[in-house]
């Protein structure tokens, strides 16, 4: 579902507004990884702490959105040391401005390692609780 929802996406960008894509490949790839990272990590965390978990995500998604759409350069300090440096979304938004406006050719290393980390520490609770479940 994550990878037609990226697919969708990319295809919507470059029809529907016009938006040239270097490399519509590599932009579906990272949407692809960085939606089912998230979900992975939402999922574990619902595994973990049951409902708890979601007034953690109801925080992190309220007060870091706003956060990615201003230049780190202009927030406060308090702002980049208490919110932003915590924030795990701003890896997929500096991942994806630099894919969509630079063409991924410069630092993108540093963001798919922490999405492969989010995808992968998640990704392997999530698949064993489901085998437990599914052994019971």
């Amino acid at each position: 579902m994550t990878a037609a929802t990226a697919g969708f996406l990319v295809w919507m960008a470059s029809s529907w507004y016009g938006m040239q894509l270097a490399d519509a490949s590599a932009v579906w790839l990272f949407l692809w990884l960085a939606g089912s990272a998230f979900f992975l990590l939402q999922s574990a965390l619902f595994n973990w702490l049951g409902m708890a978990a979601a007034a953690i995500l109801v925080l992190l998604l309220f007060f870091s959105m706003p956060l990615l759409n201003m230049a780190p350069e202009f927030m406060p300090q308090a702002t980049l040391d208490w919110l932003y440096s915590w924030t795990p979304f701003r890896y997929v938004a500096s991942g994806l401005r630099n894919l969509l406006y630079f063409g991924g050719s410069d630092g993108m290393s540093e963001s798919y390692r922490v999405i492969w980390y989010l995808f992968g520490g998640p990704g392997f609770s999530f698949f064993g609780h489901c085998a437990t479940i599914r052994a019971t």
